[in-house]
């Protein structure tokens, strides 16, 4: 017996149980689509419409989605209720189907059979096929064609255990879940088609990376054959600088773009692994105490390069000539945000760098690097040296 809620102000009225209904299927569809992201393929798309479908359906307890096949069989993509042993062998002809039987070929609406049992035994159906996997009859059953683009897919069927129970407002509402199903089925394969085209995207973008990564280990080695072959050392000296500069640059690429670094990042997450690193390739002799005060602020990506660049130049040359003649020492590393700027600073307890490194001369390749890269950024440099050498970056915010 249906309850009337009363009358609108357009004078319709409004059936309360009937309006339950068609939220229930409403928000069965809400909570595919919200979920077609998570759909690996069409199997788990097809479950997972079953998945929120049946429950809308007040009388529905089983139910299938069965797909055409290019052979003219309708097969099981997806089933909640039937034996599962049973669905990968089943399969039908379309023709003798007994939805198609009970249409008589002309399937292009929703069909109710409320008489199932009965039905299929005039066509010679054996009723085992119409049980669910609990060893339930089914009496009632709701078929709706799948169509997508003006071709047939394959039928939706909701199934019960009760007889005689499916009635016209089920008709509707079915009705309403099949007209949503296209737009689902082509916003899943959209989904899937872009992302077939970010993986391929990534995949091309990584393969770059690589390549660019690789063609800068061998200019490396082109630069350290160069260095072994030539008599003066100076000239060997600075190929050999030139050489560490690559393979330092070759670290950070691969920190920033070959790996999981990418886009902002906080400097708790980049830098001490950075300053490990750079250590750990230079291979100093003495016993070297790093010390790491990295407070936890963001770095852009644009700023990731030319920073970390700066903060390898300055720890290679304190490496190289802080610490020549002694057995051991101390390396502190700073980074903060001060007064809306981001200062980081670089501190050895070593000789200070003697004037041939030419990081404290402007004239100096090591120093102009820096600078160069500092004022990309907006920011500004010093050097001091007291007991021991301190370098500052100072960039904006």
């Amino acid at each position: 017996m249906h309850i009337i809620a009363g009358m609108g102000e357009s004078g319709i009225r409004i059936d309360r149980q009937e309006n339950e209904r068609l939220l229930r299927v409403k928000d069965a569809i809400l909570s595919i689509n919200t979920s077609l992201l998570e759909m690996k393929d069409t199997a788990q798309l097809f479950d997972l419409i079953l998945d929120n479908v049946l429950p809308a359906i007040e009388h529905a307890n089983v139910g299938c989605v069965l797909l055409l096949d290019k052979g003219n069989l309708l097969r099981i993509a997806a089933a909640k209720g039937y034996p599962e042993n049973e669905i990968p062998d089943f399969s039908v002809r379309m023709e003798d189907s007994f939805q198609w039987k009970r249409c008589g070929g002309h399937l292009t609406d929703t069909l109710i059979i409320n008489d199932l049992q009965e039905f299929t035994r005039e066509l010679g159906v054996p009723l085992d096929i119409l049980k669910d996997r609990d060893g339930y009859e089914i009496k009632s059953t709701m078929s709706t064609p799948l169509i997508v683009d003006g071709k047939f897919l394959g039928l939706l069927n909701l199934d019960s255990r009760g007889n005689d129970v499916f009635d016209d407002v089920d008709r509707t509402l079915v009705e309403v879940i099949r007209s949503q199903i296209p737009i689902i089925i082509k916003m899943f394969k959209s989904f899937e088609r872009i992302k077939e085209l970010l993986s391929e995207k990534e995949l091309f973008i990584r393969e770059v990376h690589h390549r660019i990564k690789n063609n800068m280990a061998t200019i490396a080695s082109i630069l350290s054959m160069q260095a072994s072959s030539i008599d003066d050392p100076r000239a060997s000296a600075a190929l050999g600088d030139a050489r560490n500069r690559v393979q330092s640059m070759m670290t950070l690429y691969e920190k920033l773009y070959v790996s999981s670094y990418s886009g902002t990042l906080n400097a708790t997450a980049f830098l001490p692994p950075l300053i490990d690193d750079i250590v750990r390739n230079f291979h100093t002799p003495i016993a070297l105490s790093v010390v790491k005060r990295i407070a936890d602020f963001p770095i852009a990506e644009s700023r990731l390069q030319p920073i970390c660049m700066i903060i390898n130049e300055i720890l290679t040359n304190s490496m190289k000539y802080a610490f020549t003649g002694k057995n051991e020492g101390r390396l502190e590393i700073t980074a903060k945000q001060v007064n809306g700027s981001v200062r980081i600073e670089i501190a050895d307890d070593g000789n200070g760098f003697p004037p041939s490194s030419g990081i404290v001369h402007s004239e100096g390749f090591g120093l102009m690097l820096v600078r160069n890269l500092a004022k990309q950024m907006g920011g500004k440099t010093k050097i001091e040296q007291s007991k021991g050498t301190r370098f500052t970056l100072e960039i904006p915010d």
